[in-house]
């Protein structure tokens, strides 16, 4: 989903504060807006982690500041907003 611009010198099993990288997915695979151009296509995206020591299964990423869908699907029509994080 994301290909990597940004890579600390940690072991690659390791779970980072934060990664950049640029949004690689051309359109949205499921839910609401499947099938959509995904307005991050090509962009810098800042992911940061929410990582949990006692339950590591529970370990993953928020994007910051990307650009969403709004509302319901009306193709090509459909809002995107910026995320204010």
């Amino acid at each position: 989903m994301f290909s990597l611009a940004l890579l600390t010198g940690s072991a690659p099993a390791a779970m980072l504060s934060y990664y950049v990288g640029v949004d690689d997915l051309e359109t949205i695979a499921t839910g609401v807006y499947a099938g959509l151009p995904n307005p991050n296509h090509n962009r810098l995206t800042f992911l940061l982690s929410h990582t949990y020591a006692d339950t590591p299964s529970n370990n993953h990423y928020h994007s910051k500041g990307t650009q969403t869908y709004t509302g319901p699907n009306n193709g090509a029509a459909t809002a995107v907003i910026t995320s204010p994080n």
